[in-house]
């Protein structure tokens, strides 16, 4: 199950009930294909705006062991850290 474009880009901007919603859809979408790096990083994003900063920490380096060239997701991943 992959969220819209538009949902995608809420995850960055959106408050933190709208982004609680948004990680429980892309934790869904990561337990139908855990393998999809690309959705554990929206995770990490939909957490970290969330205020869920270890949940979003674990999410990043899911991205990362997956998908190491995913840069998105160390640099997001540093920034959940340094929070």
């Amino acid at each position: 199950v992959e969220a819209s474009a538009t949902s995608k880009l809420n995850s960055w901007l959106a408050p933190p009930a709208t982004a609680t919603s948004l990680a429980s859809s892309f934790n869904r979408a990561v337990e139908i294909d855990p393998n999809n790096a690309q959705q554990h990083n929206y995770l990490g994003t939909a957490q970290l705006n969330a205020g869920r900063l270890d949940d979003a920490i674990a999410s990043y380096n899911r991205t990362i062991d997956i998908n190491p060239k995913l840069i998105m997701a160390g640099d997001s991943g540093e920034v959940a850290s340094a929070i």
